[in-house]
């Protein structure tokens, strides 16, 4: 295994319509692997245009159809991608977009994956990665934005 481990900063977005939740569907052979729209933060790009960036790329949302874009959790996992180390930095957002709810068809615009209107109540029966989002992401939905964020000089919580 590489011992220079490859660190991706990437912002996962929760986009729900009542108990539902916008969930991107990649299929792998027999296997379908599900998990937050959203993707990776380009060098010198901030958190909200990365945000709006995504969602244009993957369902064609244009910048006046979002309302919000509120960071709400920092979530790190490390995992081995065939002997090479990965740590991964998810922030993760809700966000509001017009026009898009769980009644409505989400048409992606890359075809190497789907999305699908998928129950909160029912994350835990699909495979839905990280594995330990099936716990955090039904608490982050029903939670306030809150942004704790680490200094040198201690721990500081930063109110919306």
């Amino acid at each position: 295994m590489s011992k220079d481990p490859h660190t991706r900063n990437i912002v996962r977005l929760m986009i729900t319509s009542g108990d539902h939740l916008l969930v991107a569907k990649y299929q792998q052979g027999n296997e379908a692997i599900y998990f937050l729209p959203g993707g990776g933060i380009e060098y010198n790009e901030s958190l909200i245009v990365a945000a709006r960036r995504e969602l244009a790329e993957e369902i064609g949302i244009t910048e006046d159809q979002i309302k919000f874009i509120e960071p709400i959790a920092v979530y790190e996992h490390s995992w081995d991608d065939k002997g090479k180390p990965i740590h991964e930095i998810s922030i993760v957002c809700k966000c509001g977009i017009d026009g898009l709810s769980a009644d409505k068809e989400v048409i992606s615009k890359e075809s190497h994956l789907k999305f699908i209107w998928q129950k909160v109540a029912t994350l835990s029966t699909i495979n839905f990665l990280p594995e330990d989002f099936k716990i955090h992401v039904p608490k982050w939905v029903k939670q306030e934005p809150q942004i704790i964020s680490f200094f040198a000089s201690g721990m500081t919580k930063l109110e919306p």
